[in-house]
């Protein structure tokens, strides 16, 4: 499951992935994006992908090639998107790492739109860079992001 936000002032798109997870979820919100000229200039902007509820020791080298090469047909503005991947451990790591590589090599995005680690202020650090943002906005972020993993997962 993929849950989308926008967040304005901080310019950037905060997508969720939770169990039961598939990468053609990630896929289905590019091809409305697509689709759709106002949805495709909110999607452009940088994005915080949080992976971190998902198992992405199952996604396998044939899945990611798969979606890449699904995503060639799509706008390169909604595939060259600035992003921030929120992951949890080194399986996780790893998998982005792989997938990453495998969108450079395929022209689809360069490896330095992307970072990938397990600290949201890390990545909402990195975002901060891209947007003008300062300290004070990403601490505010991770508050409000905090407060939205409640929301989601009221008993976790």
């Amino acid at each position: 499951m993929v849950h989308h936000e926008f967040y304005p002032d901080f310019g950037i798109n905060y997508v969720r992935a939770v169990e039961p997870f598939t990468l053609g979820e990630l896929f289905e919100l590019l091809v409305k994006a697509n689709e759709n000229p106002q949805i495709a200039e909110v999607l452009a902007q940088p994005t915080l992908l949080d992976l971190r509820f998902v198992d992405l020791a199952s996604v396998e080298a044939p899945d990611i090639r798969r979606h890449l090469m699904k995503k060639t047909s799509l706008d390169p503005r909604l595939t060259r998107i600035p992003c921030a991947y929120l992951v949890k451990g080194i399986a996780g790591q790893a998998t982005l790492r792989m997938a990453n590589m495998f969108a450079e090599l395929s022209g689809l995005s360069p490896e330095d739109h992307t970072i990938v680690t397990e600290d949201i202020r890390q990545a909402l650090h990195w975002l901060a860079d891209l947007t003008g943002k300062t300290d004070d906005d990403v601490e505010s972020m991770v508050v409000r992001l905090s407060h939205e993993s409640v929301k989601l997962f009221p008993r976790a």
